[in-house]
């Protein structure tokens, strides 16, 4: 796996990536050790069938979870209300 991501990051330093489609051909067909079925998921800018063959998850989701309080604001005042009553 480690050639596959060779190639994209070497395809994609490029600021001109996509203009010069023989230049890429030549890059993905001369890399040694790469399956055909991963050189035309290359050639052909397949997205899905590249990561169907790499085994990754195309989407990574990354998230942070604020923990809330205990006790919700309202609470508080509702307390002291009930002591005052009782009082």
């Amino acid at each position: 796996m480690s050639n596959i991501i060779d190639v994209i990051e070497r395809l994609g330093a490029s600021a001109t990536f996509g203009e010069h489609a023989v230049q890429q051909r030549k890059l993905v067909n001369d890399t040694v050790g790469l399956d055909e079925a991963v050189k035309q998921a290359l050639l052909n800018k397949d997205n899905e069938a590249l990561n169907a063959l790499m085994q990754v998850r195309n989407k990574i989701v990354c998230a942070i979870a604020i923990p809330q309080d205990e006790t919700p604001d309202n609470e508080d005042e509702d307390d002291a209300q009930l002591t005052q009553m009782a009082g």
